[in-house]
């Protein structure tokens, strides 16, 4: 197993990445790992292997060096997954007690948001656990490989895009419907640059849904940590949780981490998968009623600027000088990526579209 300190070294292989079709080659998982020599946070190196090693070769390695992430290319199918994350600092009442509790409101949403847009009653969900002393953290997947279904998202852009309609739903379930489950997934902060104006954030970081990002793969931990995702087990009391889990498998850690790679790349896979379809069109936010800061969607306390995804949508026309100034700042802060796909019209990178609003992003983000 060979490692590469520039991920364009490993698309540049013949035997990995067909670059007129702009995909990876059937089989081909691509990874990451945090660098032990590195002392700064976020040096990754790469590699590759084939789907049916990844785990192997995960196990064969001392558990301290078990630092690997998912690379989840452009153009690849993925299954969903959601990031949950909350500091114990902003949450006084959190416990690890009632952390479930927590994660259950989660499912919640996310399921509803499934069976509304995507018209799906039985997805499989597997969650991995890496809570500590300081902070709640927990990733959700979601798979759809039930009753003869194997349905995937395009790629990751699709897959953010459904994300975001997630995430807004838990915020109009909190602000404008005062539901106590939304406001569970809700953390209050006051932004000290402006006057301590308060706003919200969701726990669910919508930040991980970008062309070769890094998330972690189950049984893994950062560099230097002794935070293992390990596997979140259904309670009889979780009903949502234990009613969508994949018991079949609860004894087969194995079969549980193949289950939970992202990326959808195996051969056998693809030649019978379906492209998940929305039920209605999914829209990006609002950009003059919610801003973003620090990476995170955030919406003002007035009730002035809220608005419910169930309202009229309004005139493209009406934004036109919004969207020449989120152009300008965007080219004056970020160069052309030569990985780029400029025809993807569904991909999202959120950190450009809000380029406006951010003062210092950070483009190796890694979960």
């Amino acid at each position: 197993m060979n490692w590469f300190f520039k991920l364009n070294e490993i698309y540049d292989k013949e035997d990995v990445y067909d670059k007129n079709k702009k995909q990876l080659l059937d089989n081909v998982f691509v990874l990451s790992s945090d660098v032990p020599q590195n002392k700064n946070k976020g040096m990754k190196r790469y590699s590759y292997l084939p789907y049916d090693q990844v785990y192997s070769k995960l196990k064969s390695i001392p558990k301290e060096e078990r630092n690997w992430y998912t690379i989840i290319p452009l153009h690849c199918p993925v299954d969903l997954v959601f990031d949950l994350d909350m500091e114990r600092k902003d949450n006084p009442q959190l416990t690890k007690e009632n952390e479930p509790t927590i994660v259950e409101c989660c499912l919640k949403y996310i399921v509803q948001c499934i069976q509304d847009q995507l018209d799906i009653s039985n997805p499989s969900i597997v969650i991995w656990k890496s809570s500590f002393e300081t902070k709640m953290s927990y990733h959700i997947h979601v798979i759809f490989q039930q009753d003869n279904n194997n349905k995937a998202f395009e790629h990751i852009g699709h897959m953010g895009r459904f994300a975001w309609f997630v995430i807004r739903t838990i915020y109009d379930a909190y602000i404008i419907n005062h539901e106590p489950e939304a406001q569970r997934l809700m953390v209050s902060k006051t932004d000290k640059q402006n006057n301590n104006k308060p706003y919200f954030l969701c726990i669910l970081d919508h930040n991980v849904y970008k062309k070769n990002g890094n998330f972690r793969l189950p049984l893994c931990s950062k560099y230097g940590k002794n935070t293992y995702l390990e596997l979140h087990k259904p309670q009889q009391e979780l009903f949502l949780y234990n009613q969508y889990f994949p018991h079949h498998l609860i004894n087969n850690e194995k079969e549980l981490f193949n289950f939970c790679l992202i990326t959808r790349n195996r051969k056998n896979e693809k030649e019978n998968l379906q492209k998940i379809q929305f039920q209605e069109e999914v829209d990006l936010p609002f950009l003059l009623n919610q801003h973003c800061k620090n990476n995170h969607f955030m919406r003002s306390y007035d009730d002035n600027n809220i608005r419910s995804t169930q309202m009229k949508k309004r005139n493209r026309t009406d934004h036109d000088d919004d969207d020449v100034n989120i152009k300008e700042k965007q080219k004056e802060n970020y160069d052309d990526d030569q990985n780029n796909n400029n025809n993807d019209n569904d991909v999202i990178d959120f950190e450009k579209l809000f380029a406006c609003f951010f003062k210092n992003s950070n483009n190796n983000y890694n979960n």
